[in-house]
């Protein structure tokens, strides 16, 4: 057969040689696990210049661990208030009542050798005076003046015109008394109060005597008796 473009001589095949053959049977495609198509799937990493880059799985769960914490700190504290108002509660209530929180401690019971031992380590303590013989009961009548009282001048001074009233105050007390003041009434040679006289000492001690001096200014005294006798509180 001729080509009808270059004129040349062309040998078509026959339709036998050209009739298609039979075609191979077809593989079948083999089935994946899921798990093994799960492994070569790996995620591909995010972008991060893309708009669409996922948010961090870790962020939930810090906003709920943080608001656990929070919502644990107000209960604490809430507790605690609770507990201290309680408290101060029942301390008024003991301090009201006369209770003090040792009185309220149940003591610690002790064995009977136990106790002996204490009992020998410690010292026994010396007996605790009374009232009466430590600090002694002050009264004025325990400040006796004697019978004695004189008014002359003083011996060995001669040429002086002093004149003192003299006489003797004892303590008859266990303590010290203090701020002793004898005031004393002068007397004429008739009988008549012509003027006073004083003496004072500071302090005399127990079962002590104070001999007083007190200054006679008026010339026609000549004797003297006590008006009264005090001291300091």
């Amino acid at each position: 057969m001729n080509c009808p473009v270059c004129g040349r001589s062309v040998r078509l095949p026959s339709a036998a040689a050209t009739a298609p053959g039979p075609r191979p049977p077809a593989v079948a495609a083999k089935s994946v696990p899921p798990q093994v198509s799960q492994q070569r799937a790996a995620p591909q990493p995010p972008v991060p210049g893309d708009k669409t880059f996922p948010s961090s799985p870790t962020r939930p769960r810090r906003g709920r661990v943080l608001a656990a914490g929070v919502v644990l700190l107000v209960v604490v504290v809430v507790a605690g208030g609770i507990a201290l108002d309680a408290m101060r509660k029942a301390r008024a209530a003991r301090e009201a009542g006369g209770e003090t929180p040792a009185a309220s401690t149940p003591e610690a019971k002790s064995s009977p050798g136990e106790a002996s031992k204490a009992s020998e380590q410690t010292p026994p303590r010396p007996p605790t005076p009374s009232p009466k013989t430590a600090t002694g009961i002050k009264s004025i009548g325990d400040l006796k003046v004697g019978e004695t009282i004189s008014v002359e001048e003083p011996k060995g001074a001669k040429g002086s015109r002093l004149v003192y009233a003299t006489g003797a105050v004892k303590n008859e007390s266990d303590v010290q008394r203090f701020g002793v003041r004898v005031d004393l009434d002068l007397f004429d040679s008739a009988g008549a109060k012509v003027g006073t006289a004083t003496d004072y000492t500071q302090s005399i001690e127990p079962r002590a005597t104070w001999r007083f001096r007190a200054l006679v200014v008026e010339r026609r005294a000549m004797s003297a008796k006590l008006a009264k006798i005090t001291e300091d509180n």
